[in-house]
């Protein structure tokens, strides 16, 4: 029998469907507080794909703003390099002008009150 190929025994593990994206972001901390702009290079129901900021350090627990989409993610770092950092998605928190004030807040900064600069 042959033995079979790493890269496709790899694949076939991956339970999602990697798509890549080029999105605004916002890193927020758990209150929804922004701490910088990123942006998203790949998205999936599970995780996240960011690239960060040149010296940007990235906290543990955050929540990930998907600016054009109005979506905020709970999230938990995996790992991470100098350029860019993997997530896992947590939860789905679907922004809106009404909600709780945190839901609020991040709604605000997706349409430019108090966004910052990357």
């Amino acid at each position: 029998m042959k033995p079979a190929n790493p890269a496709t025994q790899v694949s076939e593990r991956r339970r999602s469907v990697r798509t890549r994206v080029m999105l605004r972001g916002l890193v927020c901390d758990s209150a929804g507080v922004p701490s910088f702009t990123c942006a998203i290079r790949e998205l999936t129901q599970r995780g996240a794909r960011i690239g960060l900021p040149a010296g940007r350090a990235v906290a543990s627990e955050i929540c990930l703003v998907n600016v054009r989409e109005k979506i905020a993610h709970d999230a938990i770092l995996l790992w991470r390099n100098r350029v860019q950092a993997g997530f896992a998605l947590l939860s789905t928190i679907a922004l809106s002008p009404t909600g709780d004030a945190r839901t609020r807040r991040l709604y605000n900064h997706c349409i430019g009150e108090g966004a910052l600069g990357g």
